[in-house]
């Protein structure tokens, strides 16, 4: 399980369905601490709109379409 710290959310690297079930019922435990709170404010503010990244294609695109 990643860092609350450091990333925008949790992964799971379960090698087995009792170690994924396992997994997921201490993300939901984890729900419920405090900290659970400032994770969820923290990927609230992240900016997932795709304009931005819409604007660099296009950008790119027309650097390497000759005129």
């Amino acid at each position: 399980m990643r860092s609350w710290k450091r990333g925008p959310g949790f992964c799971s690297t379960a090698s087995s369905p009792r170690r994924y079930w396992a997994g997921l019922l201490g993300h939901f435990l984890l729900m419920a601490a405090p900290k659970f709170s400032r994770l969820r404010r923290r990927v609230m503010r992240l900016d997932l709109a795709w304009d931005r990244p819409a604007r660099r294609y296009v950008q790119l695109y027309k650097k390497l379409i000759p005129s």
